[in-house]
């Protein structure tokens, strides 16, 4: 029941660690790795605000934090390109299988979608997701029910932080460039509109 606008920035995390490690010769699937892994422990560092503001104030919190990355990957050109990017981003292959061609790179993203969400599922269906429903839909009744807020709350945004890292990750082949835009706060409110409207 939060509203997080941090989520481009945890989309960059994804999408920066393929770029940036590829070249040095990381498969892709432990460059995607390690850009959910960087994600979900910043998700870990943003859930800490969410324990003390609620609503629209946690809004502002994350649109700060979103601001503060965009700047960081603009500004430090020596790392992540700055405002021209990174170019030349390759799609995964296995062995003489190769995902280079736009159909066999959907196919290749399904095969990260189906665990994705399948572990979507098994959250909430688990006492996670039921926790999570509850502190949703009342943090006072939840909490007198024994149910954790402050632990739950940090896993609530470190798990949506991973997912959205595993996104950044696929994101980045698809195009094979990236730049700071791409990962501004447009980006955090177009998925909060699908979330609310539609997708």
């Amino acid at each position: 029941g939060q509203i997080s606008l941090a989520h481009a920035a945890f989309l960059a995390f994804g999408a920066y660690s393929v770029a940036i490690l590829q070249p040095l010769g990381v498969p892709f699937e432990v460059c995607a790795l390690i850009g959910t892994a960087i994600s979900f422990f910043f998700g870990l560092l943003i859930g800490f605000p969410a324990l003390r503001v609620k609503h629209h104030y946690l809004a502002m919190v994350t649109i700060g934090f979103t601001i503060i990355v965009f700047l960081v990957l603009r500004n430090w050109e020596s790392f992540t390109g700055g405002s021209f990017g990174i170019a030349g981003i390759e799609r995964p292959s296995w062995g003489f299988v190769s995902f280079a061609s736009d159909r066999a790179y959907y196919v290749y993203t399904l095969f990260w979608a189906v665990p994705v969400l399948a572990s979507a599922y098994w959250i909430k269906n688990s006492r996670w997701g039921r926790a999570f429903k509850s502190i949703r839909e009342n943090e006072m009744r939840a909490e007198a029910l024994g149910v954790s807020l402050r632990n739950y709350k940090l896993m609530a945004f470190a798990i949506g932080a991973a997912y959205a890292g595993i996104a950044g990750a696929l994101f980045a082949p698809l195009l094979g460039y990236i730049d700071p835009p791409a990962f501004y706060i447009e980006r955090s409110i177009l998925f909060l509109l699908i979330v609310v409207i539609g997708g």
